[in-house]
């Protein structure tokens, strides 16, 4: 959940520049596991948050890394804190 990801942000007090893009609304490959399988209903183990004070991007998670990483002079570096819809390949 992409507010999940603002909100522990949030919490942390990270920057506000740091961009946060929505993924695929579904798995591009294997199904979909339910939602509270891992970490609770909420996605945060039942850890109640302040509504977060930053927005996602408008561009898509694919949209945002493209640009972020042919606008680069340096080298970038991801962190993908949401399951990956990456297809297996090579």
């Amino acid at each position: 959940m992409v507010t999940n990801t603002l909100k522990i942000l949030d919490a942390a007090g990270a920057r506000s520049d740091i961009p946060v893009a929505r993924g695929a609304a579904q798995p591009l490959v294997e199904r979909a596991r339910p939602e509270g399988a891992f970490h609770g209903e909420d996605g945060l183990g039942g850890v109640v948050l302040p509504d977060p004070t930053r927005k996602p991007s408008e561009l898509t998670a694919v949209e945002l890394l493209r640009r972020k990483i042919t606008d680069s002079r340096t080298p970038v570096t991801l962190v993908g804190l949401a399951p990956q819809t990456t297809s297996p390949c090579c």
